[in-house]
């Protein structure tokens, strides 16, 4: 089971009136080190299985998808067989973030990597899980994050 790597999760009434005002909100160092390189790896992971797609439809693109350029590859946990992402999206984390936003009842509709390659490393792993976004990467530019 995926924790938090604080003892105790708290989400403040500024954040949650934040998240319904705004639609997001952030919570910093949620994640140890540790689980942040085992949702890389995984990520790096469904890439390869990404270009296997894309190779077997004869090209380098496969709709918004582009080959070490790109990728966003969604609602494939089961498909491609992702105990690391059924464990984290499972988590009692999520379920605590998901009581805390949007209630005691929340169900999954979607799930996706978003993955933007840079020169050597890629610039942005993010999850998206339901309305919730999980950066795996430190960047101030050139998208601005956090």
């Amino acid at each position: 089971m995926v924790e938090s790597n604080k003892r105790s999760l708290v989400i403040s009434e500024e954040q949650k009136r934040q998240y319904v005002e705004e639609g997001y909100f952030i919570i910093e160092n949620v994640l140890s080190d540790l689980q942040i390189d085992e949702l890389r790896e995984e990520a790096t992971r469904f890439m390869s299985l990404q270009d296997e797609e894309m190779k077997k439809n004869k090209g380098g693109a496969r709709d918004i998808n582009q080959a070490g350029v790109r990728y966003f590859i969604a609602n494939k946990h089961k498909d491609w067989d992702s105990e690391i992402l059924e464990r984290y999206i499972q988590s009692q984390l999520m379920a605590e973030i998901c009581r805390a936003t949007i209630g005691e009842t929340a169900y999954l509709f979607h799930e996706q990597y978003v993955i933007k390659a840079g020169e050597k490393e890629p610039l942005f792993h993010g999850i998206k899980i339901r309305d919730m976004w999980v950066i795996l990467i430190n960047r101030t530019s050139p998208f601005g994050l956090l």
